[in-house]
């Protein structure tokens, strides 16, 4: 996402032979208004390439900006490019440190500053000024940092700074930005990313086993202040629901089990008996629990269970929230084998949300169909959309 001031700034910045057969990297490439690819290209690098965190126009690699280094290495970039991300980042010293660490000579960034609207795409958490970016970027050598000059009523920053080799990163703890969430300068010192509280706790989501918390942290992430309660379906010893407590700060945690022995109480954390193999138990749970805006299915993986658990509880979504089912490598699992395995069931259903009855073959044009005449199931009325990832599926709820 770029607007025409920054892409002016960065257009007026740019040099020939800070470009010219290098390679350049633009975090939130998204095109969405603009992009400063185009003025990049006039000046030939040898590669260019745009990241975002969901793939559209101009993007090329699928990468979240907490994982740049992980995917690319450091200093694997000659210039990189980074405007209006960094006030949607709601770890942002981790941010800018990835930034930097992939940085090899050049930086660009813009932001947003104190007096700018809320705008929620898809969150909106903090505010920089001029004075902060020379504090953070101490380590770097400035060669441009000042306000947006466009808009008067949209105030901004934009920098242009180049890496000086002698200085190791700035230490940012203590660092307070201006929060539009709390309408002052804030500090989160303890902030914790989604894998590294899956690794203190043990829970099998992890980067070390099935890697599950890049799946979510990309898709969740930016709802971590804004989740009030959460549903794991299959609570073995707890470790999960812990690592939900501690990412979503303001939530309670709920988790289901059929063994009793597995229930237990702690801050932000409740648990029910429940089999999701009995309608009667998941109905009762339903009568007991409020809607959640995250449901997470890590039980049985038996195809029936999940299947019937799903059509009894995707109505206890918020709209706009998300359902989640794991380990569906279990549908090619002989031993869990079921009339309809998980896979078939939510491959049909995209079907089906596609185009009505996605068993059905229309033998005149789309075009002709009166859709206002057609009947919808509550799938068709309600799915926006659904990701498949290697044994995981993440299905998002309508806003409305």
């Amino acid at each position: 996402m770029c607007t025409e001031s920054c892409k002016k700034f960065v257009a007026l910045n740019l040099r020939k032979k800070e470009i010219k057969n290098k390679r350049v990297l633009e975090v939130g490439s998204y095109n969405v208004n603009g992009s400063c690819k185009e003025s990049v290209m006039k000046l030939e690098p040898s590669e260019y390439i745009g990241v975002d965190i969901r793939m559209g126009p101009n993007v090329d690699v699928l990468c979240d900006i907490a994982n740049l280094v992980r995917k690319f290495g450091e200093n694997s970039f000659d210039v990189v490019i980074c405007t209006e991300v960094l006030e949607h980042v709601y770890n942002w010293k981790g941010a800018i440190n990835q930034l930097k660490m992939v940085c090899k000579n050049v930086i660009f960034i813009t932001t947003r500053s104190k007096g700018f609207p809320v705008h929620d795409y898809p969150d909106d958490f903090w505010r920089y000024e001029t004075s902060d970016m020379i504090d953070i970027f101490n380590d770097f050598i400035i060669r441009k940092c000042q306000p947006d000059l466009g808009d008067k009523n949209e105030p901004g920053v934009f920098l242009k700074a180049c890496r000086d080799h002698d200085h190791f990163l700035t230490d940012l703890s203590g660092f307070a930005l201006f929060s539009v969430k709390d309408d002052k300068r804030v500090c989160y010192e303890n902030y914790k990313s989604l894998d590294e509280l899956a690794l203190e706790y043990g829970t099998d989501k992890s980067s070390k086993i099935h890697n599950y918390t890049k799946w979510y942290e990309m898709h969740l992430g930016y709802l971590r202040r804004d989740i009030n309660n959460l549903l794991e379906i299959g609570i073995w010893e707890g470790a999960s629901l812990r690592m939900w407590r501690d990412y979503f700060e303001y939530a309670m945690i709920h988790g289901i089990d059929s063994d009793n022995s597995r229930s237990f109480t702690e801050r932000g954390i409740k648990t029910y008996l429940c089999d999701q193999s009995n309608v009667e138990d998941i109905n009762k749970l339903k009568s007991m629990t409020p809607y959640f805006d995250i449901i997470i299915d890590d039980g049985s993986h038996i195809g029936d269970d999940v299947i019937k658990t799903f059509n009894l509880m995707f109505n206890r979504v918020k709209m706009g929230g998300w359902y989640v089912i794991e380990d569906t490598q279990a549908s090619y699992d002989s031993r869990l084998k079921t009339d309809v395995t998980t896979m078939e069931f939510f491959k049909g259903l995209l079907d089906q949300v596609n185009l009505f009855n996605g068993s059905t073959y229309y033998k005149e044009p789309l075009a002709n169909i009166k859709w206002e005449q057609q009947e919808f199931s509550y799938h068709e009325r309600w799915i926006e959309c659904m990701y498949f990832y290697p044994r995981m599926i993440f299905i998002k709820k309508r806003e409305g």
